[in-house]
């Protein structure tokens, strides 16, 4: 069974999952933090970017992965929730 859907459904859905918000929040995540310029915790990063949680920990992981952000080796506490947590910072800036 076909189901039929408009070319501008099948456009916004492209937008999204292909090239287009997913790699567009990588972008903007990346460069808050590098502007930043010191550790982040994940709650810190979506409270400055206005992009959700759920999103912000799993476009930080692949940042993380690819070597553009790096995750700091102890907890700290974050200034969002107060619990100690870990912190990412851009692989650039020491």
């Amino acid at each position: 069974m076909k189901t039929r859907m408009s070319r501008a459904s099948i456009e916004a859905w492209y937008e999204i999952n292909g090239i287009g918000l997913t790699n567009r929040q990588m972008l903007r995540i990346a460069e808050l933090v590098r502007r930043h310029r010191k550790p982040c915790s994940n709650n810190e990063i979506s409270l400055m970017s206005e992009i959700q949680i759920n999103a912000v920990s799993a476009r930080v992981n692949a940042l993380v992965h690819l070597g553009v952000l790096v995750r700091e080796p102890e907890l700290s506490p974050c200034p969002v929730t107060g619990r100690r947590v870990s912190k990412v910072r851009h692989a650039g800036i020491k």
